[in-house]
């Protein structure tokens, strides 16, 4: 049903967020998937991104850390100070019209070097762009490419 609701919208990825009673951590705790309009995703940042913002901005939550139970891992979203601001009594106070930073906690994932005759295939298939690196994730085989 998820997916089906998910391929409705058209958006990339449909977030579904859902509290849990939290019985071992002060902090709240929301079950959060990531579906794509055909399937489930893994991992979506800026969709943890968004329900981390909305629950903090809404009073949904009364802390600056939230745990989200997702497929692969726990993750965790913590509310900092804006430390670019330059009152101090602007930071002690939630920053200037509540201004804030979420600082993401993702859990790692074991990398390898990739093969540089493959890289150049990748580099075509994004329009010969330069790339600084290329790596494969040990567990899934997903590729990281950070482009230069």
């Amino acid at each position: 049903m998820a997916a089906s609701t998910a391929a409705e919208f058209k958006f990339s990825e449909t977030c579904y967020l859902t509290r849990i009673p939290n019985f071992t951590s002060p902090n709240p705790k929301f079950c959060l998937r990531w579906f794509a309009p055909v399937t489930e995703v893994k991992l979506c940042g800026h969709v943890t991104l968004a329900s981390a913002h909305t629950l903090f901005t809404t009073a949904l939550v009364n802390s600056n850390i939230i745990e989200f139970d997702a497929l692969f891992a726990t993750l965790t979203a913590e509310r900092l100070p804006d430390i670019s601001l330059t009152n101090v009594s602007e930071i002690q106070n939630g920053g200037v019209d509540g201004c804030f930073l979420i600082e993401l906690n993702f859990h790692t994932v074991p990398v390898t070097n990739f093969n540089s005759a493959e890289a150049s295939l990748i580099s075509k298939a994004l329009n010969d762009a330069p790339l600084i690196d290329v790596k494969r994730t040990t567990t899934d085989g997903d590729i990281f490419v950070i482009p230069q």
